[in-house]
């Protein structure tokens, strides 16, 4: 056993291949990343609970860590590794979104902080890359009850190692590679669109357009092979309802998403991809038990959405937390209920969601539930913007960038006006008191008082007014 790669196959062909897509991800997605090297240490808390004959009680991954602690199957330093790489497996599922709001100079400084952000999350990913290995060490010693004969030497990345997955892909039928070729180019459409976020040229949109396109066909294709609807030899079967029952749950998840969440693709296909979501979540699919709870509480169907929101609360998926917050908070659904809120909430913060995060960051910015404090809603807004979330960026733009802003304009024209003011009361002070509208005008241009300087005051300020508003419109 030489390298990490070879360690990993050592646990079997699963853990193997999540541990190779994250490292396949590190140089494009490493969003990504961090959620493929989360999931190799689930697996691996599974490997080692069966190799022990232990039965986890718990369904989070947190608490199944946790388990296994408490009976002393793994040591303290391996805890917090997993726990760590469970964190950021929690932060990376939410991504960068690409979307934009408010004008440019907000939009750049948001932008400024989300490059940042992505500055540290590549170093994230390398960190969470060599915990990984770790744990795959440490693994390996407590299932063998023995330590590896030689060091791991870890395996040097090729540049751009994701264009062979995708010309791979175009070549392959295997639905795994399709999906991962989704992911990629779902991950080069946000790449370019954040590295020029005010592009908005005919040539760039096709362009982008274009890469989010393919990314569907991949989805499209992975849900599609995953069904083996093509090696079905009945004559009598439904094609469409054996592909519901039989592809790829989160294929199926990412081709709904990536259609809903694109207007160009029109009404009419959204319309028809309708079942989707609906279908999925009646199969149990978290992500999706999510979204349409939140599809039903909107239409008012409370009891049901609520119903949905339990059975992805039990898989502890991230966004229902603060779907049940607005749940309870809203009192629309039933009797408001803030302790109850507050508590979902919580929960969500401690896994790092970063709506959740968004939300507690607009209650102290408003004062609800909370003491109002300005510079600790900025910090959380800024931190859920870090983490894409779009309905912080959202609220940051138009709720703290836009009233500073406003704010600003108003002492600036007060200032001016006052200045104006001044040189007015100065101006009429050197000619003995006020000036008659008939009389020379102070300024001695020769002219009368109201043909020369009486209005000019006025439109002096008027003008200031304009010149804020132009400087300051969003």
């Amino acid at each position: 056993m030489e390298t990490d790669v070879d360690l990993s196959l050592y646990f079997g062909e699963v853990i193997a291949e999540e541990y190779s897509a994250g490292l396949n991800y590190l140089q494009l997605d490493p969003a990504s990343s961090l959620v493929k090297f989360r999931i190799v240490a689930e697996l691996l808390c599974m490997r080692i609970a069966s190799s022990k004959n232990v039965l986890l009680e718990s369904d989070t991954l947190n608490e199944r860590i946790n388990e296994l602690y408490d009976c002393q199957i793994i040591h303290v330093s391996f805890k917090d590794n997993l726990h760590r790489v469970r964190i950021e497996g929690n932060q990376g599922a939410h991504g960068i979104r690409s979307e934009r709001y408010g004008n440019e100079d907000d939009q750049d400084y948001v932008d400024r902080i989300k490059a940042e952000y992505r500055k540290g999350l590549d170093a994230r990913a390398i960190s969470s890359r060599r915990r990984t290995i770790e744990n795959l060490e440490d693994a390996y010693v407590i299932i063998n009850g023995s330590p590896l004969n030689r060091s791991v030497e870890i395996v040097e990345i090729e540049d751009r190692l994701w264009e062979k997955d995708l010309v791979e892909a175009l070549m392959s039928t295997c639905p795994k590679k399709k999906l991962r070729a989704g992911k990629i180019y779902e991950s080069l459409a946000v790449n370019k669109r954040i590295s020029d976020p005010f592009n908005m040229n005919y040539e760039f949109d096709a362009d982008y357009n274009s890469i989010i396109k393919h990314a569907a066909v991949s989805y499209e294709a992975s849900y599609k092979l995953s069904s083996g609807v093509g090696r079905n030899t009945s004559k009598k079967f439904n094609e469409m309802d054996f592909i519901k029952e039989n592809s790829d749950s989160e294929s199926l998840y990412l081709y709904w998403r990536i259609v809903n969440q694109s207007s160009f693709f029109g009404e009419e296909k959204t319309k028809e991809c309708g079942w989707i979501i609906k279908h999925l979540a009646l199969k149990e699919y978290v992500p999706a038990q999510c979204d349409y709870g939140k599809t039903l509480y909107d239409k008012g169907e409370y009891e049901q959405a609520l119903s949905f929101y339990m059975s992805a609360l039990f898989k502890s998926s991230d966004n229902v937390f603060v779907y049940l917050f607005d749940y309870y908070h809203q009192g629309l659904a039933c009797k408001k209920d803030g302790e109850k809120a507050l508590h979902y909430l919580s929960k969500g913060i401690e896994l790092g969601c970063a709506a959740s995060i968004s939300q507690l960051g607009q209650l102290y910015h408003q004062g609800l539930y909370f003491e109002k404090d300005e510079l600790k809603a900025e910090d959380l807004l800024i931190e859920a913007i870090q983490l894409g979330s779009v309905d912080a960026e959202r609220y940051y733009l138009s709720n703290v960038i836009k009233p500073f802003k406003n704010e600003v304009k108003e002492i600036l024209v007060s200032s001016m006006e006052k200045a104006i003011d001044n040189i007015s009361a100065l101006m009429n002070s050197s000619s003995k008191g006020k000036t008659g509208s008939n009389k020379p005008c102070p300024c001695k241009s020769g002219k009368k008082y109201k043909k020369c300087c009486k209005d000019k005051v006025y439109l002096m300020k008027r003008r200031c007014a304009e010149l804020a508003e132009e400087h300051f419109s969003s």
